[in-house]
């Protein structure tokens, strides 16, 4: 009786977060989208959403590590 209720519940814990997350991405889709464009893309999302370089090498001999 009591190993019934708990496989139930922990088939509850596992179905609500899955169907959650289901409908907060369906209406993410939905209002502003999940993928960016292919030119943000091409661009890289550092340079198209802030316009800064992330992971800039300096190849300079002065450069310290």
């Amino acid at each position: 009786m009591q190993l019934g209720r708990q496989c139930v519940l922990a088939g509850a814990g596992l179905l609500y977060p899955f169907i959650m997350t289901i409908a907060i991405l369906w209406v993410t889709e939905k209002t502003v989208g999940l993928r960016v464009s292919a030119t943000d893309q091409a661009i890289g999302l550092d340079a198209s959403d802030i316009g800064e370089r992330a992971y800039v090498v300096e190849t300079s001999e002065e450069a310290v590590i």
